[in-house]
């Protein structure tokens, strides 16, 4: 236990993934379209439900009904980031038998508690760590005639074209 008046800290995390276009849950997947198997299956089994992104002046960006849950330790962290991972999209390709078809943000925010008021919050940082989907080929699809991998495909590509240009975008800026 820490001494008297020392400060306190609280970590918590929470995990999305983007697919189709649509900020889904990774610690709730009965928000994001499970199938009846209880997987997310390849080519967009199961109906996604989209959270919403909002804005506001006291929180500015946030996702809507978005689990956030602390964890104490880095253990419970890790557990928390596997059990997100076990809710990814992923499908067979030719060169990856679990390619991932979505992209994943996993965030640690973490706060330092002021000793004698606990929800008076002295620091605040925030860690978001990114995994991108691949950029997709046409030849690297199982089933290179499927339309729903194919569509799958060109939405992968879009949004990775379209953070490009962000990213192109904010570096010509500095």
């Amino acid at each position: 236990s820490a001494p008297a008046g020392a400060p306190k800290y609280r970590v918590m995390a929470h995990f999305v993934q983007i697919y189709k276009e649509q900020v889904l849950d990774l610690l709730n997947p009965a928000a994001s379209g499970l199938n009846a198997a209880g997987a997310f299956g390849g080519s967009g089994v199961g109906s996604t439900q989209g959270l919403k992104l909002r804005w506001s002046p006291a929180r500015e960006f946030y996702v809507e009904n978005l689990f956030v849950e602390e964890v104490e330790t880095a253990d419970a962290a890790l557990e928390l980031f596997q059990r997100g991972v076990r809710n990814k999209r992923v499908a067979e390709t030719r060169m990856n038998t679990a390619s991932s078809r979505s992209h994943c943000l996993l965030t640690l925010q973490v706060q330092q508690l002021a000793p004698d008021r606990a929800e008076h919050v002295l620091a605040d940082g925030k860690l978001t760590l990114v995994d991108l989907a691949g950029s997709e080929r046409q030849h690297a699809l199982l089933d290179a005639s499927s339309k729903a991998g194919m569509a799958e495909s060109v939405q992968i590509n879009k949004s990775l074209f379209t953070l490009r240009k962000v990213i192109l975008s904010l570096s010509e800026s500095s």
